[in-house]
């Protein structure tokens, strides 16, 4: 089976795309995704890194410590 991806310009709400010449199917599927969005979610931030900052103390000490604990099982 053959398989081609592509980004091609869209212009005027039309595309025009020409196959390789090896390339010998007498049907083909085509899927359209648009690679950028109008409307971007932004980034998550770090719960962990935001909970790291506001506990404090021997708390703060035991809960760093806890959950490297954590990540060396993983």
């Amino acid at each position: 089976m053959n398989a081609i991806s592509d980004i091609i310009e869209v212009k005027a709400h039309k595309i025009t795309y020409s196959l390789p010449p090896d390339f010998d199917a007498k049907r083909v599927q085509i899927i359209i995704l648009p690679i950028e969005s109008k409307t971007e979610k932004p980034a998550k931030k770090n719960r962990i890194l935001g909970l790291k900052r506001s506990i404090l103390g021997e708390e703060g000490r035991r809960l760093e410590s806890h959950l490297k604990e954590i990540r060396e099982e993983w």
